[in-house]
């Protein structure tokens, strides 16, 4: 079903119209539908998505085939949590998935606003290389995943130690600088035994690697084990 009557991004801009905005990301015209999504979006992405009734929208709008309106969509919900208004946890979980880079960063900074314990185990996947990489962005993608997973160790610090010990003894993990940070923000006394076991002279780490372990044990109360 087509609606041949084109929006007016300019003055749904001037109006401060949301709701209009929004309803915009789903116009459909067969010759300039995607022009009108991609100047919606980028229109929305400059405004303070404040309106707990656009929520529902804009859950159906991560699903669009049009990756700023994706993207727009889930930073559009990290505005809305910051208002009190939580998406539903499914649609994230399978945006998170999602190819397109840089609608992937802004759904993993979605699900840092959830703080959801049903999201640990897939962000940890991610962070173990398990999920398909994005075909783009893919270092902030990195960089939010570390401090979204920040977020959860302060949040859930005894379920992070206890996966990322158990996965560092597995061989899952690498005691990568990421995977430091993020156990290091754990403040648990399960991961002291990790990091003395890394600070061997025998073994090689990188001087950015050993300082975080080093500022983490002190932390704790000190370098002994």
């Amino acid at each position: 079903m087509y609606n041949f009557t084109r929006p007016n991004i300019s003055k749904l801009v001037e109006k401060r119209d949301l709701k209009g905005l929004v309803a915009a990301l789903f116009y459909t015209n067969y010759k300039n539908d995607n022009i009108v999504k991609n100047e919606a979006a980028l229109a929305l992405r400059r405004l303070d998505i404040d309106d707990p009734k656009l929520m529902k929208q804009l859950v159906l709008a991560l699903t669009s085939d049009v990756n700023n309106v994706r993207c727009t969509a889930a930073w559009g919900m990290v505005s809305l949590i910051k208002h009190g208004c939580k998406p539903p946890i499914e649609p994230v979980i399978i945006a998170l998935e999602d190819d397109d880079g840089f609608v992937r960063a802004a759904v993993i900074r979605v699900a840092e606003g959830l703080l959801d314990q049903h999201l640990i185990h897939l962000l940890l996947m991610m962070l173990e290389g398990k999920i398909r990489k994005p075909i783009n962005n893919e270092i902030e993608c990195s960089t939010f995943l570390t401090e979204t997973l920040c977020s959860y160790a302060n949040a859930f610090p005894d379920e992070i130690a206890a996966r990322l010990v158990a996965g560092i003894h597995d061989g899952k993990y690498s005691l990568s600088l990421p995977v430091v940070t993020i156990l290091a923000a754990t403040h648990h006394p399960a991961m002291k035994e990790v990091f003395f076991s890394a600070l061997n002279p025998d073994r090689s780490l990188a001087p950015a690697i050993r300082t975080k372990i080093t500022e983490a044990l002190g932390e704790l109360g000190g370098l002994q084990p």
